[in-house]
């Protein structure tokens, strides 16, 4: 998630226009994910790993796992104006779309 434009505690569900908890399948290994940046100098977190899930979590729940190795190059594309998170997979493009709240 990278920090949001709006001042305050925030949690990261439901997922929204800065990322949050995006339970999507399809992002797996290879995958790149482009976030819009709001905020200048914004700072971003990572987490929750899952085991196995489909897409969302309708029950509340999915089978978490350790997230031991994770290998993340984070990298500011001026040439993307975004206002949803986008995302590359091996799969095909992904256009999320989260509601603003």
């Amino acid at each position: 998630m990278v920090a949001p434009v709006e001042s305050g505690t925030h949690s990261t569900s439901p997922p929204r226009y800065c990322g949050g908890n995006i339970d999507c399948k399809e992002l797996v290994r290879g995958s790149s994910l482009f976030l819009p940046i709001s905020v200048e100098g914004a700072l971003f977190s990572i987490g929750e790993g899952h085991a196995l899930q489909g897409d969302g979590e309708s029950a509340g729940t999915a089978i978490e796992c350790r997230m031991d190795v994770v290998d993340i190059t984070l990298r500011v594309r001026d040439d993307m104006k975004l206002t949803m998170p986008r995302a590359n997979t091996p799969a095909g493009w992904i256009t999320f779309g989260f509601m603003r709240i």
